[in-house]
């Protein structure tokens, strides 16, 4: 599905997508993380997608498509991806794989050599594309989601080192204590078909925000941070003394945690369940805006307390109906 905006209105959600500008985002995404990347008081997302690490190449001139329906009619569905190979849409899946799934259409082609130069439309009638439940993605790159204020946004990909693998866990802090938000990222899947084999090629990614909307990848050397399991969720909690404290989950293997060394102990509040937001004021004048959730990234949750930079010198919190307080 592509990336979708609800607005709450009056208690209902309304899907204002075709309003936000934004071209047809279909992808295999995965998890969604935000925070003001751009220092401009409204917040930005980033969105962990399948990357460009597999044959699976999309675009919008050549998407990826799933067809299905039940076509031979044993009471379950039959689906086939189909991906483009130098200009046709021909089914991912060799001739064997779609016989044993759907064994009326060895009739079909009865060589090796008619089926691979088969496109989908001829691999099934009109009459089975005609009732096939169909779903294209257009887009499979980890992206940067920038808010451009009024309810427009624009997207863009992240650097190519972030598309090495599907990305799952993400979390968003300043990490390395200049002013700027920085995102962790965490991937990797072992749960793909044998003829496509595992995506391993992710060991975790630290992206250094500037503070302008843009990332720069640091290497292993610099961050420290080496996550090349079956990594799924990733959570931030944050110790008594304000430093961040990351927990990564990997699928059927070890329990992970990271500290920031750089981070300096600060003052922690804690905010009300009901709190949706906070504006942190500096004494520069600057103020930060960060908004609380109930889960982030990958079926996660980090804490919602927030470490207070060192030069703030006001805390004002906004919960659900908008009313206002000062933190003491």
């Amino acid at each position: 599905m592509p990336i979708t905006f609800f607005r709450n209105v009056n208690g209902k959600l309304q899907n204002v997508t075709a309003a936000t500008g934004l071209p047809n985002t279909s992808g295999w995404w995965n998890s969604l993380v935000a925070g003001d990347f751009d220092n401009d008081g409204d917040i930005d997302y980033m969105a962990g997608n399948l990357g460009l690490n597999t044959k699976l190449k999309a675009s919008e001139k050549e998407p990826v498509t799933v067809y299905a329906a039940d076509y031979d009619r044993n009471g379950s569905m039959d689906p086939i991806v189909a991906h483009y190979v130098m200009g046709k849409n021909v089914p991912a899946r060799p001739r064997d794989d779609i016989f044993d799934q759907i064994v009326s259409m060895r009739k079909r082609f009865t060589s090796y050599n008619s089926y691979a130069r088969a496109s989908v439309t001829e691999v099934l009638s009109p009459a089975e594309l005609n009732e096939s439940y169909v779903l294209k993605s257009v887009n499979m790159h980890t992206s940067y989601i920038e808010n451009l204020g009024n309810g427009k946004f624009k997207i863009a990909p992240l650097p190519i080192q972030a598309q090495f693998a599907p990305v799952y866990g993400m979390t968003v802090n300043d990490y390395d204590g200049d002013g700027n938000l920085d995102v962790l990222l965490t991937g990797n899947s072992q749960a793909p078909e044998v003829l496509s084999g595992a995506y391993d090629a992710f060991r975790g990614l630290f992206l250094k925000g500037s503070g302008k909307g843009s990332f720069q990848p640091a290497t292993l050397q610099q961050s420290g941070f080496l996550v090349d399991g079956d990594a799924k969720g990733m959570a931030e909690l944050t110790l008594f003394d304000g430093k961040p404290l990351l927990l990564v989950a990997n699928n059927d293997g070890p329990l992970r945690a990271y500290t920031a060394s750089s981070a300096s102990p600060t003052q922690v509040i804690k905010t009300n369940p009901s709190d949706v937001r906070v504006e942190i004021t500096l004494d520069s004048g600057k103020k930060i805006v960060k908004e609380l959730y109930y889960g982030s990234g990958y079926l996660s949750q980090s804490t919602r307390s927030i470490a207070l930079p060192q030069n703030a010198v006001s805390v004002v919190a906004y919960d659900y109906s908008g009313k206002s307080r000062k933190v003491k």
